[in-house]
């Protein structure tokens, strides 16, 4: 419901102890089956995600109604339950994921657009009696406007319009939205106070919206972990349980949540959906523990080792028995080792992780004198404490890539007629990395009879032409680049398999965008890749194209600048659309020095024309294992099209 695009302040604004003694509440609403329209598969596995995820940050007073469950009076009685018992200055979350639509305002004027958006409830029917089984947005604003003290969150994994504008045919995908032409003989009553849902007139400023779309868009629903679900709801769970944690101080805020969801929701729905997240002043959401903000740890301990101690033993003693998520060991068999003399802490490969400066005369060897101890040392602490979670952070992902890519198999989708089925068996048996899945389950479909391949959103990322001197989808201008292009699914599937593997490892922090726009592109068409949210100074560019062969985009120009600015954001504005059409996808790296050997394995690996394979995930891996790094996939569709 995207007139709540509200914004934080007053409550938002209180500080860290009243805050403290404030208490979370949520109300959580799931609908997969409906009595006059289509089901859906993956509304209830968002409300059970989203409640557990709740409950794990520490909110204790959930309630969760699916299907059947979720009826108006249900939901009504439930938010009453909520409101009586929350005090001023406790926080509220309602999440719903569902069907959702609009109908034109049934109160004139108190629409800025004029129309009425609502969830679709499981009996929900357009005459009669149940017509009264809806959610109006200006229900949503009755009650939110009655508790004007609560900090209230709304998390709505639906929409009400919009379309899929890329796909050649109708998405296999179930989507959340109904049609509905008009409401007879309604049931449901109009608000009993008008001007308190004019939005116009009311703005409700302690309300936050977190929306699975803008209003053009539609909400696919998309298999995570082979179960569907609602891509918003989903990361939302993630992104509240430390994923978000960008800083890794322990706690998730709404400044790292936005672009958290902003970039994991693009990533995975192909470009398709952006969600909505609007706020003023920023607060924090909820704490979370080192062992949850660590994404895919496992729990395991670093081992930790101390040298050159040099008179420090109070420091050193202090550190060691607050430190967590390490075991001590001696330097030799030690993860990180803290260099106490030359303050910093490095890895077994000899690398610098993190640096503690020295700050002059009251210090003893870059540390505050015994003392001073209290406030330093809790300093100190936190200092070698954030740089080993971020490093273990760093290294299970890289660690989780590395064992998993390459060993999981794509599913891939067969459309072919009788006559077509003996020859799709044979290329079948020729070749690798692959599993064969229905049409709902397979990542990839190959629709032999059109000789094309689609992805899951029904976008065309690949086409089989007679044709063998087309260069790559995406060329840089001014870069001569008229490498062949090698015709063979082997190299799609290898493709896909890799940019799955970089998506494993893509955190959500860096932001970029195709600009003008994420549509379908035609031949000639001039684009841009803007990147933002920049934290590490040395960019790499390459795209991996609709065959999986590769372009290095950046640095190959000599105007091209190898570290690039950390203040504003960076935009690579001359690339141009060629043959041949379908799915790229952009890797854009951010690393804090620069990867020079896998600059030589890029340029190697498109001068040899041939599809990027293994060589190219390890050789990555091992450069971003050396340092700090953020990772952005962006994908882009271009089509033969006027």
């Amino acid at each position: 419901m995207n007139r709540l695009l509200l914004v934080s302040s007053g409550l938002w604004c209180l500080g860290a102890v009243a805050m403290a003694q404030a208490e979370n509440f949520a109300l959580v609403v799931g609908v997969d089956k409906y009595k006059d329209f289509n089901s859906l598969d993956g509304a209830v596995n968002d409300a059970k995600v989203v409640a557990e995820a709740l409950k794990s940050a520490g909110v204790k007073h959930v309630i969760t109604l699916v299907n059947d469950q979720a009826s108006r009076n249900n939901i009504k009685n439930a938010w009453d339950e909520i409101s009586k018992q929350a005090k001023t200055g406790d926080s509220v979350y309602l999440s719903y994921a569902g069907h959702g639509s609009q109908l034109p305002e049934r109160i004139k004027g108190s629409e800025t657009d004029g129309l009425d958006e609502f969830y679709v409830l499981g009996k929900f029917a357009e005459s009669g009696k149940n017509t009264f089984e809806r959610i109006v947005d200006d229900d949503l604003w009755e009650w939110f406007g009655k508790r004007p003290d609560l900090n209230i969150v709304l998390i709505s994994d639906s929409c009400h319009s919009g379309t899929m504008t890329r796909a050649y045919q109708t998405s296999k995908l179930k989507r959340r939205r109904v049609t509905i032409k008009g409401i007879q003989q309604d049931a449901l009553p109009l608000p009993a106070n008008p001007q308190m849902v004019d939005e116009q007139k009311n703005v409700l400023t302690h309300v936050i919206s977190i929306s699975g779309v803008h209003d053009n868009e539609e909400v696919p629903e998309v298999r995570i972990e082979n179960t569907p679900h609602g891509a918003l709801s989903w990361f939302f769970a993630k992104g509240i349980l430390g994923e978000a944690d960008f800083n890794r101080d322990g706690a998730v805020s709404l400044s790292e949540l936005k672009p958290y969801l902003n970039e994991k929701v693009k990533m995975q729905t192909e470009g398709i959906q952006h969600p909505e997240i609007n706020f003023i002043n920023d607060r924090e959401l909820f704490r979370v523990s080192p062992n949850k903000a660590i994404s895919g740890s496992g729990g395991t301990s670093l081992g930790f080792a101390v040298v050159n101690i040099s008179g420090n033993d109070t420091a050193v003693n202090f550190v060691l028995a607050n430190l967590k998520n390490v075991a001590t060991t001696d330097k030799q068999n030690a993860d990180l080792f803290w260099d106490v003399d030359k303050h910093r802490l490095v890895d077994k490969n000899n690398n610098i992780v993190a640096a503690f400066a020295g700050s002059g005369e009251t210090t003893t060897r870059g540390y505050k004198r015994l003392n001073e101890a209290d406030a330093a040392l809790g300093e100190l602490l936190t200092g070698i404490q954030t740089a080993v979670d971020g490093y273990r952070n760093k290294q299970s992902n890289v660690t989780k890539t590395m064992r998993d890519i390459g060993q999981g198999a794509l599913a891939l989708g067969i459309k072919a007629d009788s006559n077509q089925l003996e020859f799709a068996n044979s290329v079948l048996k020729q070749l690798s990395g692959y599993k064969v899945a229905d049409k709902v389950k397979a990542s990839l479909e190959w629709d032999v009879g059109n000789n094309l391949i689609r992805n899951e959103f029904s976008d065309v990322v690949y086409h089989f032409s007679k044709d063998d001197g087309q260069t790559r989808g995406i060329a840089r201008i001014g870069k001569d680049d008229s490498l062949p292009l090698v015709k063979n699914l082997q190299g799609v599937i290898n493709k896909y398999r890799l940019v799955e593997s970089f998506k494993c490892i893509n955190d959500g922090s860096l932001a970029v965008r195709l600009l003008p726009d994420d549509k379908l592109h035609k031949k000639g068409d001039k684009l841009a890749i803007q990147v933002e949210q920049i934290r590490n100074p040395f960019l790499t560019v390459f795209n991996l194209a609709v065959d999986g062969t590769l372009n290095f985009l950046y640095p190959v120009l000599q105007t091209d600048i190898l570290q690039i600015p950390l203040d504003r954001p960076y935009k690579i504005d001359d690339l141009e659309v060629t043959e041949p059409f379908g799915g790229d996808h952009f890797v854009v790296i951010l690393s804090d020095h620069p990867l020079l050997g896998l600059h030589k394995t890029l340029k190697s690996i498109q001068d040899a024309g041939a599809p990027a394979t293994d060589a190219l995930k390890q050789v990555i891996l091992e450069e971003l294992s050396s340092g700090g790094y953020q990772l952005g996939i962006l994908p882009s569709f271009t089509a033969n099209v006027n």
